[in-house]
């Protein structure tokens, strides 16, 4: 890890992951044994408490979540969420999950040239895209594609019936296709 503080790597991959995290995969990351892996969470729990998120652990995985006081607030945030419209980060990111699905992440990511997990969550949160499974690759991950409820907003039976890829999409997706 290079002079990266472990705690501060563990807490930025479970930030990042916004999913529960396997003790076993932290401590491959950090290179760490999984022991020192389980005390770091502790710590970082201890760090958290009385503030608005916190340290989840449970017997073979963490996960940063929000703290349940605040559960009326970011439920109100969520709701705003759904109603708003979508900003244009967000149609980029559902237009290559669209045509290029699935996708994780990272992929998008590449796509796009800036972080995508705001979108992404956007989306979700809406029902427009779904998790749909597994990279088999490192680190294993999410896989997003589209849903049927976007293809019912579409008014199409499916990602087939979707007009042709737009020549500039279609441009950065062969780019990032011979990375």
């Amino acid at each position: 890890m290079s002079g990266l503080n472990p705690q501060h790597a563990i807490e930025s991959i479970l930030f990042a992951a916004g999913e529960p995290v396997r003790f076993s995969d932290l401590a491959t990351l950090v290179d760490l044994p999984r022991p020192r892996v389980k005390k770091l969470l502790v710590e970082i729990r201890a760090a958290y408490a009385g503030r608005g998120i916190r340290l989840v652990i449970g017997e073979q995985e963490a996960q940063l979540v929000t703290a349940p006081e605040t559960d009326a607030l970011v439920g109100r945030f969520l709701k705003q969420e759904l109603r708003g419209r979508l900003s244009k980060g967000a149609l980029e990111t559902l237009a290559i999950i669209a045509y290029r699905g699935p996708v994780t992440r990272p992929e998008v990511d590449s796509i796009r040239g800036v972080q995508s997990s705001a979108p992404l969550r956007t989306l979700a949160v809406r029902g427009l895209i779904g998790e749909v499974g597994r990279k088999q690759e490192p680190g294993r991950p999410i896989l997003y594609d589209t849903t049927i409820e976007l293809l019912k907003h579409l008014g199409v039976s499916s990602k087939e019936d979707l007009p042709p890829v737009p020549e500039e999409l279609e441009a950065r997706l062969t780019a990032t296709r011979e990375e």
